[in-house]
């Protein structure tokens, strides 16, 4: 028990129980909104090309894919659809070329649309944004798209090349709907980064997670972050805060910090705060699941030595 504020952390780990894991992987309504500026022209671009191909081999029958290209203004390249014809969808891949601004709102809201088309809980609905610039003028109408998004159960990852890139911005954007905001440092690395989150997508366990954390009388929710997978901050001041996905191979591993004012609380168990963890499981019976947990501190009148 001190006189000041006293930091409180918390380790959380989400994960999937084996036993109730449902069979296969879960099937995808994926949007890539792809930025086609000026600035994407040469080695960038070709190998995102190459990346979209691969990621069309890999779709399953039952997933949904759609691919919007964005500058000055979006275009739908590929409509919401199952990959029955993958050599048409890579032919017109090939067809993108480079050229004008980067204005990506226009980019998420037609990528927005086209996932809405095939809407449904039983899916992973979920668009990936690729830019290596900055947008001007429309960040508010993006992160207010994100919003509508995370209501709507859809997430929003982002994917940075280079070093141009706002990355409070695509980190702010990802963070709305429990999505992932990841740097990519050369084009060659394209690929590699987006083949793992659409396979991490692939594998999800449940569906449109949230986080609800309500503190005791004497703890304040400073901070959220996941460690893994995907380390980035998340909004605390936003109850409840998204998740987006738990994986059915590996952990959500997140790290919560709290404030605690000791000053008038009685010595012995302090109650810090109810942690409640609620989403949907995919696969065959689909439904609801919520987990409670209740944390604790011991309040001692000195503090505890330490080895």
């Amino acid at each position: 028990k001190l006189d000041e504020t006293q930091l409180f952390y918390v380790l959380l780990k989400i994960k999937a129980l084996k036993e109730a894991s449902p069979a296969g992987d879960a099937a995808l309504n994926l949007c890539l909104v792809i930025d086609r500026s000026t600035s994407m022209k040469g080695p960038r671009l070709q190998h995102l090309k190459m990346a979209v191909h691969s990621i069309i081999d890999e779709c399953d029958k039952d997933d949904l894919l759609s691919v919007v290209t964005f500058s000055d203004s979006a275009e739908v390249l590929i409509s919401a659809q199952h990959p029955v014809e993958p050599r048409e969808m890579k032919a017109l891949v090939s067809t993108i070329r480079a050229d004008g601004a980067t204005a990506i709102y226009s980019g998420l809201k037609a990528g927005m649309a086209q996932i809405e088309r095939k809407r449904h809980p039983r899916y992973v609905n979920h668009i990936i944004l690729i830019t290596d610039g900055r947008t001007y003028g429309d960040e508010a109408d993006c992160v207010r798209l994100a919003a509508r998004a995370h209501e709507r159960g859809i997430g929003i990852s982002a994917m940075g090349i280079g070093d141009d890139w706002n990355d409070r911005f695509l980190d702010t954007l990802a963070s709305r709907t429990g999505g992932s905001s990841t740097y990519i440092s050369t084009p060659e690395g394209v690929g590699g980064f987006l083949r793992q989150r659409v396979r991490s997508l692939a594998t999800s366990y449940a569906e449109r997670v949230q986080l609800l954390v309500a503190p005791g009388p004497y703890a304040h929710l400073e901070a959220v972050s996941r460690i893994s997978p995907n380390p980035m901050m998340l909004d605390a001041g936003t109850q409840p805060v998204p998740l987006g996905s738990v994986e059915s191979a590996s952990a959500s591993r997140l790290m919560l910090e709290f404030h605690l004012t000791t000053q008038d609380a009685a010595l012995g168990e302090l109650y810090v705060g109810r942690i409640d963890v609620r989403g949907e499981i995919l696969g065959v019976g689909q439904r609801s699941a919520q987990v409670a947990l209740d944390v604790t501190a011991k309040l001692e009148a000195e503090p505890a030595r330490e080895e």
